[in-house]
């Protein structure tokens, strides 16, 4: 009877113990298998989603890629750039290949926009026997598709969202035929185009003078370009008065009203004398003349004794018989005021003296390295362009210019072929612009691969 009950005793003892170890188990299986689906990286992914782009603080983002502002840009303008674009909009998630890293990478789409790419890193959990995955990379997708063209006066300075621009981002300088006819050390109205390429969002753009004050500026939506406003010269009454004056008085020596040419034009210049040994308009007498029509345009003041301007009028000269022969004069004039307070006329032309005259940056880059930088006329015949090394097993096509589609995708295109000498010959009427441009090479053996 006694054996009986020790047998019991020990039986349910080993009952008990058995199913109290099987609820240990259970527990700890229970929570294994929790850490186990919680680790998995669908659920990590799914984890970081929620947390980081349903309700996106594009600021925290912006951290945690570790992006570096630019010279113009910085964390502000990503989180102003991206509330714009996504708004309340319902951000997406899928899955892409990694490589042979081992581990996981996502892309957070707006529709079929890729926004950004993060990894997930995994390592193994010697306690729990499995692979945990956190967060690894966040990296940004970013178009910066923005530029922005400036048009200002020379030595006036730009500032793109308060930094201010040198000469690196000048890509051409505009002056006039003016300066043909002007002394050493006295220029035209001269300008500079400046270019900032690679931004987010449209930037602020501000212009100063020489005495550091703000300027005008306003945007020309077809030519997308910002441009300071200047204020249009006008001419000053006795000015205007000596310019009618000269060329009246021009009119009047071709016409043999008068002799004294001197009175009117600088003896002293070179104009004087060609104008001496021209032919008059008439060879004839006359009963009288008269002008008419008279018109000054394009004045510029080049300085305090120095302006030029076009003169157009009309000169009707009534020969002896009553018929009216009709000269017109349409010149350009360079007056300056002589010690007496007078002016004089020291120069003379038919051309257009304010027709711009364009010079435009070329660049020439093999990858990182700059080969060579210079400024060229826009209507230039000929480029001489540096030679470079080809590389062994390759040849040297020409030069190209790198273009960018609307998806933010670049490529090149061959515009230019050198001769040995790295010459190119340009076709008439051919304007350059300014560029940068890479050489290309081709594979020597392409061609026969391909036989």
């Amino acid at each position: 009877m006694r054996k009986g009950k020790i047998f019991y005793s020990i039986y349910f003892t080993f009952i008990i113990l058995f199913f109290a170890g099987m609820a240990w188990v259970l527990v700890w299986l229970h929570g294994w298998l929790k850490d186990y689906e919680a680790s998995q990286p669908t659920a990590k992914c799914n984890e970081i989603v929620a947390e980081l782009f349903t309700n996106p603080d594009w600021g925290k983002i912006y951290d945690l890629a570790g992006m570096e502002d630019t010279i113009f840009e910085g964390r502000d303008a990503y989180i102003s750039y991206m509330s714009d674009k996504v708004g309340s909009a319902e951000l997406t998630c899928s899955e892409t290949s990694a490589g042979l890293s081992g581990n996981k990478k996502y892309f957070i789409k707006l529709g079929e926009e890729k926004l950004l790419s993060f990894t997930l890193v995994g390592s193994e959990n010697s306690e729990r026997g499995i692979t945990e995955w956190s967060l690894g990379e966040i990296s940004l997708i970013l178009n910066r598709g923005q530029s922005v063209r400036i048009l200002k006066k020379q030595g006036h300075t730009v500032y793109i969202n308060g930094v201010k621009l040198d000469e690196e981002y000048t890509v051409q300088r505009i002056s006039t035929q003016a300066e043909n006819y002007l002394p050493d050390e006295v220029y035209g109205p001269r300008y500079e185009l400046q270019v900032v390429d690679g931004l987010l969002l449209s930037p602020r753009v501000s212009i100063t003078g020489e005495s550091g004050t703000e300027l005008e500026i306003t945007f020309d939506n077809e030519k997308a370009v910002y441009t300071e406003q200047t204020e249009i010269p006008v001419i000053e009454d006795d000015e205007k008065t000596a310019a009618i004056e000269i060329a009246e008085g021009y009119c009047e020596y071709m016409i043999g009203a008068t002799n004294s040419l001197s009175s009117f034009f600088d003896s002293d210049t070179n104009i004087y004398r060609t104008i001496r040994q021209n032919e008059s308009w008439m060879q004839q007498s006359y009963a009288n003349y008269r002008f008419e029509d008279e018109n000054i345009s394009d004045y510029f003041r080049y300085t305090d004794e120095l302006f030029s301007a076009r003169i157009s009028l009309s000169l009707n000269v009534t020969r002896n018989n009553g018929t009216i022969k009709k000269y017109t004069l349409d010149s350009n004039f360079f007056f300056r005021k002589q010690k007496n307070g007078g002016y004089l006329a020291v120069e003379m032309t038919n051309l257009d003296i304010q027709q711009p005259i364009s010079e435009v940056r070329l660049i020439y880059r093999n990858d990182s390295e700059t080969l060579q930088d210079e400024f060229v006329k826009a209507d230039s015949k000929k480029l001489t362009t540096p030679l470079v090394t080809v590389p062994e097993g390759e040849s040297f096509s020409g030069w190209a210019k790198e273009i960018t589609d609307e998806a933010g995708r670049t490529s090149r295109v061959l515009l230019f072929v050198p001769d040995e000498n790295g010459e190119i010959a340009l076709p008439d009427g051919y304007v350059l612009e300014p560029m940068i441009l890479y050489p290309v090479f081709e594979d020597m053996n392409t061609e026969d691969k391909g036989e």
